[in-house]
């Protein structure tokens, strides 16, 4: 983030559970934790967020590149029960289908590989952009 820039910065592997901490770099590679009171982690929105806060202000960059890193965690949860019904049933799906057509994981196949079945039920967690 830069002084003008957003105030957020979107985190794109969804759903975001949590922000750990950013770390700022400046120009001799010397770390820095960011306080944790500047921002907070939109978890919310689709993709997740890392918003400024009214009352922060953005760092300004410490060197030309890579200059923030952010360690965040992302997923459905660590159960089983967590993960979208749609999802494990996708899982299922082809973990029968290769274990039934285990040929196709040998030689390269002429056609569709998986059935099209999955690609329904993964299409409502897939993140276009435009």
């Amino acid at each position: 983030m830069t002084a003008g820039a957003a105030r957020f910065i979107e985190i794109p592997k969804p759903p975001l559970l949590s922000i750990q901490q950013v770390v700022l770099f400046d120009d001799a590679d010397q770390q820095s934790i960011w306080p944790a009171a500047n921002y907070f982690a939109d978890t919310q929105s689709a993709p997740g967020q890392l918003v400024l806060r009214n009352t922060a202000s953005a760092p300004l960059a410490g060197r030309a590149a890579n200059a923030v890193q952010i360690d965040f965690s992302c997923g459905y949860g660590v159960a089983a029960g967590d993960i979208p019904a749609p999802l494990r049933q996708a899982v299922l799906i082809l973990t029968a289908h290769f274990f039934e057509n285990r040929e196709l994981l040998r030689q390269p196949s002429d056609g569709q590989a998986a059935p099209m079945s999955v690609a329904g039920l993964l299409a409502p967690y897939r993140l276009l952009r435009v």
